[in-house]
C-alpha cells in the first residue's frame, strides 16, 4: 500500500539558473521553508530554470510553488509565466503543467501519476511587475507517493 501526499522535493538536489546573491541559491527552494530570504532568486526577466534531482526515480502527482508574495515579497513580483517538466534521465523531458498569467502567491497543481527522477521548473515571464526582474521561488514542493 502506498503512503500519499510526501513532499519529495524536501532535501533533493537542485541547480538552478545563477543566483541573484550568494544567500539565494537554487537549495533555499527545496528546504520546506517560505520564511522572509530562503528563496531561490535568478535575475532578468525570464529564462531561468530550477533543477531538481529527487536522486531515484519516484511516483510524482503534482507540484506547488510558492512565489514571491508566499515568502511576504510584493505579490507582483509573483512569477506570472511557467513550465515544470519530468524526465528519468535528465535527457528526454515532457512537460507536465504549463501556466500562463499567474499572480498567486501559491499555485497549486495536480497531475495524473508519472513515473520521473528529476523535474525542471522553466519559469518564461519572471513577474507582472515592472520593477527589479527576477524568478523569485520560496519553495518548489514536488508531491508523490511512497512504499
Amino acid at each position: 500500500m502506498r503512503s500519499s501526499n510526501l513532499n519529495l522535493s524536501l532535501g533533493a538536489t537542485a541547480t538552478g539558473s545563477a543566483p541573484c546573491s550568494a544567500s539565494e541559491p537554487a537549495a533555499n527552494a527545496l528546504d520546506g521553508s517560505s520564511r522572509w530570504g530562503s528563496k531561490w532568486c535568478a535575475g532578468g526577466a525570464g529564462g531561468q530554470t530550477l533543477l531538481v534531482d529527487l536522486g531515484g526515480t519516484r511516483y510524482v502527482v503534482g507540484f506547488r510553488i510558492r512565489h514571491a508574495g508566499a515568502g511576504g515579497e510584493s505579490a507582483g513580483w509573483n512569477t506570472r509565466d511557467f513550465e515544470i517538466e519530468t524526465s528519468g534521465d535528465n535527457a528526454t523531458w515532457t512537460k507536465a503543467i504549463t501556466v500562463t498569467g499567474n499572480t498567486a502567491d501559491v499555485t497549486t497543481h495536480p497531475i495524473p501519476a508519472l513515473t520521473a527522477r528529476y523535474a525542471r521548473l522553466h519559469v518564461t515571464t519572471a513577474q507582472t511587475a515592472t520593477d527589479s526582474l527576477a524568478a523569485r521561488i520560496y519553495e518548489l514542493e514536488i508531491y508523490g507517493t511512497g512504499l
